[in-house]
């Protein structure tokens, strides 16, 4: 629909450059960004969520290792992306957003919340890890 070629068209086209367009290249940019990146990232941290504490998380968290530098990014990508955006560089603004979907998705990866939630000693960490993701996402989500 329209929605997803003024995604490629800001995703993929510099403004004042030249660009080409092909249906391939927009179906795997719309693919790779926002069902592989941007859907598996909700899609897996609700799941998680649901999951292992029924869709609410409890107040008591523990912090751990990657957590500083997903929380660094996540609160510099608002100013970030303003200043791309004052530049006119929608591009640039797009690509810092979706480094931040990829760097969530690595810290799913490196804090392993499966491992977590067998044991139920870890639920303090396990509801950190999760916040950290849910909280990357409202980013995320509003800068969009």
């Amino acid at each position: 629909g329209a929605d997803a070629i003024r995604y490629h068209i800001l995703r993929e086209m510099a403004l004042g450059a030249d660009s080409s367009f092909s249906n391939e290249i927009m179906i795997n940019r719309i693919n790779s960004d926002l069902a592989n990146g941007l859907g598996n990232l909700v899609s897996r941290t609700v799941a998680m969520v649901i999951k292992y504490f029924g869709g609410t998380l409890p107040a008591e968290r523990q912090s751990g290792e990657f957590d500083s530098e997903l929380i660094e990014q996540a609160c510099s990508l608002r100013s970030i992306v303003d200043e791309c955006m004052d530049k006119t560089q929608l591009q640039n603004a797009l690509s810092e957003i979706f480094r931040m979907v990829s760097r969530a998705n690595k810290y799913i990866d490196e804090t392993l919340p499966w491992v977590l939630a067998k044991d139920e000693s870890n639920k303090p960490r396990l509801s950190s890890v999760l916040y950290n993701l849910l909280e990357s996402i409202r980013i995320i989500s509003t800068l969009l």
